[in-house]
C-alpha cells in the first residue's frame, strides 16, 4: 500500500518531527497517539517522506487481525507470495528479519483498530527482534505494555500552540485567500489542525461542526461522501466519479476536498476523514445505504485497484446486500489470483464471511482446498466429508478432493475407495485430468498400504497413455513410491526422467515444487549434495510463485534432510520438529506420522537412542492404526541405526554413506576390534569430524576405537583415558550415556581375573563383586597399590595417598597395619594379594588384572 503524502502545509510540528526522527536512532519503535484531527498520521507521513530506506505502510481496518498486517507487510517487502503459515511467531520473526535487511520503516496507521493483542504483537514481539528496521504506529489511545516490553517512544500529539495555529492560519490565507475569524477559531477549536482548516474555510458555528457539515451536504455531495463512508478502502477518483452523471462529479468532489470532508492521497485515492465517517454513516437511511452498496458493487467490478483488494471490497458489498451466492461465485472465479498474490489466508476469511447455510457446493469445495493450502487439513476433510455424505455435485471432482484429504489424514481405506470410484467411472464421465490425478493418488495410497509393486505396474501401464507433463507426473510418482519402499537407488532414474520432462513441459505449481523438493531429498540421501542444493534453488524459486503453506512445509522438510546430510544435524532436527508441529496441528496425520518416524531415526543415528525409540514407537502405533505397511517398514529401517544393536552380529554396521565421517569411524572401530593397528590409525587420520555437537557421536567413536585397541593390547590406563574422553565428547551431543560403554564392552569384552573400577568403587573378582563405596580408607589404600602393581609403595607414600598427610609413625603405623589386615581379608581366595617389604607394601596381581582409574577424583 502506497504511503499517503503529507499535505502541502505541514506547519507547527517541526519539534515533534525532529524528536520522532532522532529518537528512532535510539529506540526501535514509536507510538504517535492523540485525539482525532491533531495530525498523527500527517506527522507519520512526513517522517516516511524523509526516511532514506523503504517504507512499508498499512492502514488498519476495524478489528483487523494482526496477522493480516504481518502478512501484507511481508508481501510488500518480499515482492512475492508469503504464506500466512502457523505459528504466527515465525512470520513475525521473518518480518523483523526482512525489515532489518532493508533498514525499512514499518508504518501502521490506526493501530488501535487491531483486534485483541494486536498492538502487543507489534510493540512487544516485533519491536523486540528489530535491529536496523523500525516501527512507527499511530493510535487514538495509548496501549499499555508489560514491564518486559522493549523501550519505545510514546509521542502524544495535542493541538498546536497559539503561535503554531496562527502560522497555519496565515499560510492558509496565502494559499486560499484571507479569512477572518482566527480568534474565534482559536477559542473554539484550540490547536486542532483539522478543525482550524475547517474554520478557515468558514465553518465557525457553535454547534458540532462535523454534524453541521454533514447536514449541509447537497444530494450529490452526500452520495459521494456516503459511498466513501461505506467503503473500507480508498476508492480511485475515476471510479468514484461514476456515481454521479458526467460532468457533475468533479466539481462536487472538489468542493468536498476543499471543505476537508474528503482526502486525496498521492495515488489519486479518495477517502473520508475519520471524523466524518461515523457522522455520514449514521445519517444514511436504510434504502440509501442499500442503493450505495449496489452502486459500489457495480463500479468495483472494473475499478483500478489491486486485484485482491478490489475483489475483497466487492464481496463485502455483495454480502451487505445479502447476495452471498454471488459473492461466493466471485471468490471462486478469482481464487487463483488470491493465491498468486499471497493472500490465501485473506481468501479463507472472505469465504468464511459467507454464512454456512448460504455456501454453495462450489464455495465449500474451494473453502476446503483453501484450508488445505493453509495446512488446516483436518478442517478441510470435515468440510468435504459433509458434502460427500449429502451427495452433491460435482461428484467426481468432489470425490477426488475428498480422497486426497482422506489420504493426508491417514484414512487410507477411505481414500482408496474414493479414488477408485473416479477411475471406475464410465468413459466421458470424469475428465482425463481428474482420472490422472485419481490414478496417481491411488498409486500412492496403495504404496502406503504396502502394495508398491502393484502400484508401479499400474503407473507403467498409464505412462503409455499420457503425453507431456502428465507422463512426468507418472514418472515422478514411480520414483516416489520406490523411495517410500526404501529403494532410493532405484528411484533415481525415474526421478531424473520426470525432471527432464518437466523442463520441456512445465508442471503445475505443486508439481514444480514437489518434484525438485523430492529430488533434493533423494540426491541428498544418496550423497549427491551439490546437485541436491541445485534442486533446492529450483524448488524455492517455484514455491514463491504461489501461496501454499503445505508446499512450503514439504519444502522445509526437504531442506531439513539436506541440512542433515550436509552435517547440520541439530539444525535439521529442530527444523523437522517444527514441521512436525505444524503438520500435527493442522491434522495432516499421514506426513506427521512419517515425519515423527524420520525424527526418531535421526535421533537413533545421533546416539539419542531412548528418545529416538520413543518417537519411533509413537509413529509405529499411529501407522498400525492406519495400516501403513510402507511406514512400518520405514520404522524398522530407522531402528537399525542403533549402533549397539547392529554390532550384536559381530560385524561393523552398514551406514549407506561410504565417504561419511561415520563410515570411517565405524571402520576404525572394526580395525581396533580386529587388532589392525595400522589400518586403525590411517582411518582415524582420514576421519576428522568437525568439532561440533552435530558430530559428537562420530568423534566419540574415534576415541572409542583407541580405547578398544588399547584394552586389547593390555594398556589398561590408556584404554581408560580414551574411554573417558569418548564419554565426554559424546555428552556434548546429548548421546545416551550408556551407548559408549555398551559399545566398548561389546567390542572389547573384559578378559580379566580381577577388575578394580575406581569410577564406580567396585572390585570384581571372578563372579563376585565387592562394593568399596562405604569404605573410603580401605579403597584409598587399594587404589594406591593398584595404581602401581608389583611395586613397593613406602609408608610415606601410602600415608599421603590415604590421609593426605606426611607419615607419622605414632599416628599412622597402627592404622596402616589394621587396614592392610582388612584388605588381605577382603582379597582372601582371590588372585590378588598384599605383601610386606621392609620399606612398605606392594600389590601382587595376575596377568588378567585391570584397574580403571578415575583421574581427578577424590578416592
Amino acid at each position: 500500500m502506497r504511503v499517503p503524502s503529507p499535505p502541502t502545509l505541514f506547519l507547527g510540528r517541526d519539534a515533534e518531527l525532529e524528536r520522532l526522527r532522532s529518537m528512532l536512532d535510539r529506540v526501535r519503535s514509536a507510538l504517535v497517539f492523540g485525539v482525532a484531527g491533531v495530525g498523527k498520521s500527517t506527522l507519520a507521513y512526513a517522517l516516511a517522506a524523509r526516511w532514506p530506506h523503504p517504507v512499508i505502510y498499512h492502514r488498519v481496518e476495524e478489528d483487523e487481525p494482526a496477522g493480516v498486517v504481518v502478512d501484507r507487510a511481508l508481501h510488500q517487502l518480499a515482492r512475492d507470495a508469503v504464506p500466512a503459515s502457523t505459528p504466527e511467531a515465525e512470520r513475525v520473526a521473518e518480518l523483523a528479519e526482512r525489515l532489518d535487511a532493508a533498514s525499512a520503516l514499518l508504518l501502521i496507521d490506526d493501530v488501535h483498530r487491531l483486534g485483541p493483542g494486536g498492538p502487543a504483537l507489534f510493540f512487544h514481539q516485533l519491536a523486540g527482534q528489530l535491529r536496523t528496521g523500525r516501527l512507527v504506529a499511530t493510535s487514538r489511545e495509548l496501549n499499555v505494555l508489560g514491564p518486559d516490553a522493549p523501550d519505545r517512544l510514546e509521542l502524544r500529539l495535542d493541538g498546536l500552540d497559539e503561535s503554531g495555529a496562527r502560522l497555519l492560519w496565515t499560510s492558509l490565507d496565502e494559499l486560499y485567500g484571507p479569512s477572518t475569524g482566527f480568534e474565534l477559531a482559536w477559542a473554539r477549536f484550540r490547536g486542532n489542525p483539522f478543525l482550524l482548516r475547517r474554520g478557515h474555510a468558514g465553518d465557525l458555528s457553535e454547534e458540532d461542526p462535523i454534524a453541521r457539515s454533514v447536514a449541509q451536504l447537497s444530494a450529490p455531495e452526500r452520495r459521494l461522501a456516503g459511498a466513501l463512508a461505506l467503503a473500507s478502502v480508498p476508492l480511485p477518483t475515476a471510479a468514484l466519479l461514476k456515481l454521479l452523471p458526467a460532468p457533475d462529479g468533479r466539481p462536487v468532489l472538489r468542493r468536498l476536498v476543499t471543505r476537508m470532508v474528503v482526502s486525496l492521497d498521492g495515488a489519486g485515492g479518495c477517502s473520508l476523514h475519520d471524523l466524518f465517517r461515523e457522522a455520514v454513516t449514521a445519517a444514511l437511511g436504510e434504502a440509501e445505504r442499500r442503493e450505495l452498496h449496489e452502486a459500489l458493487a457495480s463500479l468495483l467490478r472494473e475499478a483500478e485497484l489491486e486485484p485482491v483488494a478490489r475483489v475483497a471490497e466487492l464481496c463485502r458489498h455483495l454480502r451487505a446486500l445479502g447476495r452471498h451466492e454471488e459473492a461466493g461465485g466471485v471468490l471462486a472465479e478469482t481464487a487463483a489470483q488470491w493465491v498468486r498474490d499471497g493472500a490465501t489466508a485473506e481468501l479463507l476469511r472472505a469465504l468464511e464471511a459467507i454464512p454456512p447455510v448460504r455456501r454453495t457446493p462450489e464455495v465449500r469445495i474451494l473453502r476446503s482446498r483453501t484450508l488445505a493450502r493453509l495446512l488446516e487439513v483436518r478442517r478441510a476433510y470435515e468440510e468435504l466429508h459433509g458434502l460427500v455424505e449429502s451427495g452433491v455435485s460435482p461428484r467426481f471432482e468432489l470425490k477426488l478432493a475428498y480422497g486426497h484429504l482422506a489420504m493426508l489424514t491417514a484414512r487410507l481405506d477411505v481414500a482408496a475407495v474414493a479414488m477408485q470410484e473416479v477411475l471406475s467411472s464410465a468413459p466421458g464421465e470424469a475428465p482425463p485430468a481428474l482420472r490422472l490425478r485419481a490414478g496417481l493418488g491411488l498409486a500412492l495410497t496403495g504404496t502406503y498400504l504396502g502394495g508398491g509393486e502393484t502400484a508401479r505396474e499400474r503407473l507403467a501401464y498409464a505412462r503409455s497413455k499420457y503425453p507431456g507433463f502428465e507422463r512426468g507426473f507418472l514418472w515422478f510418482c514411480t520414483a516416489f513410491t520406490l523411495w517410500l519402499d526404501g529403494r532410493p537407488e532405484e528411484a533415481e532414474e525415474p526421478m531424473r526422467t520426470a525432471l527432464a520432462i518437466f523442463q520441456e513441459a512445465p508442471a503445475t505449481f505443486r508439481g514444480a515444487v514437489l518434484a525438485p523438493a523430492f529430488a533434493m531429498v533423494l540426491l541428498a540421501t544418496l550423497g549427491q549434495l551439490d546437485e541436491a542444493e541445485q534442486m533446492q534453488a529450483v524448488a524455492e524459486a517455484a514455491v514463491k510463485r504461489g501461496e501454499d503453506v503445505r508446499m512450503r512445509m514439504y519444502l522445509r522438510a526437504s531442506k531439513a534432510v539436506l541440512h542433515f546430510e550436509r552435517g547440520e544435524r541439530l539444525r535439521a532436527l529442530a527444523e523437522l520438529r517444527a514441521v512436525l508441529d505444524a503438520l500435527a496441528r493442522g491434522g495432516e496425520v499421514l506426513w506427521a506420522l512419517w515425519t515423527r518416524a524420520w525424527i526418531g531415526g535421526w535421533l537413533v543415528e545421533l546416539g539419542r537412542v531412548r528418545e529416538g525409540r520413543e518417537a519411533l514407537a509413537d509413529a509405529e502405533q499411529g501407522m498400525r492404526g492406519a495400516a501403513m505397511e510402507a511406514g512400518l517398514r520405514f520404522v524398522e529401517r530407522a531402528r537399525k541405526a542403533d549402533l549397539v544393536g547392529q554390532w550384536e552380529a559381530g560385524a561393523p554396521p552398514a551406514t549407506g554413506r561410504a565417504t561419511s565421517f561415520r563410515a570411517r569411524a565405524l571402520a576404525a572401530l572394526d580395525a581396533a576390534r580386529q587388532g589392525d593397528s595400522r589400518r586403525l590409525h590411517v582411518l582415524l587420520e582420514e576421519a576428522r569430524p568437525p568439532a561440533t555437537p552435530d558430530f559428537a557421536l562420530d568423534r566419540a567413536l574415534g576415541h572409542l576405537a583407541l580405547a578398544v585397541a588399547a584394552r586389547r593390547e593390555g594398556r589398561g590406563e590408556e584404554s581408560a583415558r580414551a574411554l573417558a574422553e569418548a564419554g565426554r565428547v559424546a555428552a556434548e551431543g546429548r548421546v545416551d550415556p550408556e551407548v559408549v560403554p555398551a559399545l566398548f564392552e561389546r567390542l572389547a569384552p573384559v578378559r580379566y581375573q580381577a577388575l578394580l573400577d575406581a569410577r564406580g568403587h567396585v572390585l570384581s573378582l571372578g563372579g563376585r563383586q565387592v562394593s568399596l563405596r562405604r569404605r573410603p580408607v580401605l579403597r584409598r589404600l587399594l587404589y594406591a597399590l593398584a595404581s602401581r602393581p608389583g611395586i613397593v609403595l613406602t609408608k610415606e607414600e601410602l600415608a599421603v595417598a590415604i590421609w593426605s598427610a606426611g607419615y607419622d609413625p605414632l599416628r599412622h603405623d597402627n592404622a596402616l597395619r589394621v587396614n592392610v589386615r582388612y584388605l588381605r581379608e577382603l582379597l582372601a581366595g582371590s588372585p590378588l594379594s598384599v605383601e610386606f617389604d621392609d620399606t612398605g607394601y606392594l600389590l601382587k596381581v595376575p596377568e588378567g588384572f585391570e584397574y580403571l582409574d578415575a583421574p581427578g577424583t577424590d578416592f
